[in-house]
């Protein structure tokens, strides 16, 4: 419903120069708790899409509504609103933290800043934020290089909770991490969620850690979406070729439950030069002689799902390449 919906975006474009880094990009995400994952390799559009969002880089088009208000044109207080309400963790805690800073200085600007506390009870309040970010209070007196990779990814959660924001964007937050820090990252998103009742943007190249955090998926190629629907759905029977190869990758514990990995050949086309038909056809295994010439709409393929893909039904209905290609894996 309407009414359940927090960030509506629509047609969003984003250009730098001749390259369309987001060509045509929509979702919606609900009033938290709630969480939309957005996939793809690297340079398929994720990240500007989350910037765009946050008026940290220019659009060219589309439209971007929080709670039906026009992000595009906020201005003044109302701006400075909406970044209170939206709030970003980026990829990289090391190059988002000021290395001169004390981590409790760090979080207190934030609540200085916004009017939020008074100098004499910013400790306090800091304290509680690192608590909540399941960090001892006593690491406010540190510097983030006496941090290890996990503790200074949470200490940039706290940082964007100071403003009890209603909407997060997390732009790849395990990343960077060993597999130990990945979890207790994943871990303290998911009791924030609820306890919060926080909406999300998941940015991530990773499938495997997307079940139980995110509701919808969107995948991302060249950027447009090349495919939406719900998570769980979509992992099981993907509609495009794209994110077959993408699912693929993912490792499997049971060795049941293995499938057949998918190589994509080449790298994906620069942005600036597009190839004509489907941006995907000259990487996929499945393409035909109209996916080189006509670009796939967007459109329902089931209930609730969208993909851009000529083939779409038949990859819905059990479609795999053949021969050898499918012994090797999508890099992400």
């Amino acid at each position: 419903m309407a009414d359940d919906i927090l960030l509506d975006v629509r047609d969003l474009r984003v250009r730098f120069g001749p390259v369309r880094a987001v060509d045509g990009v929509s979702l919606a995400i609900n009033r938290g708790p709630f969480g939309i994952a957005l996939v793809g390799e690297s340079g398929s559009g994720k990240t500007t899409v989350g910037r765009a969002i946050l008026r940290l880089v220019p659009v060219s088009g589309g439209t971007i509504a929080f709670e039906g208000q026009d992000v595009l044109g906020l201005r003044g207080p109302r701006l400075r609103d909406y970044r209170r309400a939206a709030q970003i963790v980026f990829q990289d805690a090391d190059n988002s933290l000021d290395p001169r800073m004390r981590i409790g200085a760090t979080i207190g600007e934030v609540l200085i800043a916004h009017g939020l506390a008074g100098r004499g009870a910013v400790g306090d309040r800091v304290a509680a934020l690192l608590s909540e970010a399941a960090l001892d209070p006593a690491l406010a007196s540190r510097y983030p290089h006496q941090l290890s990779g996990g503790q200074r990814q949470r200490v940039a959660i706290a940082r964007a909770l100071a403003v009890s924001p209603r909407l997060l964007v997390l732009d790849e937050p395990t990343s960077a991490l060993d597999v130990t820090a990945q979890a207790r990252i994943l871990a303290l998103v998911r009791r924030l969620r609820d306890e919060r009742r926080l909406a999300y943007l998941l940015i991530t190249h990773n499938l495997a850690i997307i079940p139980g955090l995110c509701e919808q998926t969107v995948v991302l190629y060249l950027g447009r979406v090349a495919e939406s629907g719900p998570t769980g759905e979509l992992l099981a029977r993907p509609a495009h070729p794209y994110t077959l190869a993408l699912r693929s990758a993912v490792p499997e514990v049971d060795a049941a439950a293995r499938r057949s990995r998918i190589i994509l050949p080449g790298d994906t086309p620069h942005a600036a030069s597009p190839p004509p038909g489907c941006p995907f056809h000259p990487r996929c295994p499945l393409a035909i002689d109209i996916c080189r010439t006509t670009v796939p709409p967007l459109q329902a393929v089931a209930p609730g799902r969208q993909a851009a893909c000529h083939r779409a039904a038949e990859v819905l209905s059990g479609l795999r390449p053949p021969g050898p290609s499918a012994q090797l894996t999508a890099e992400p």
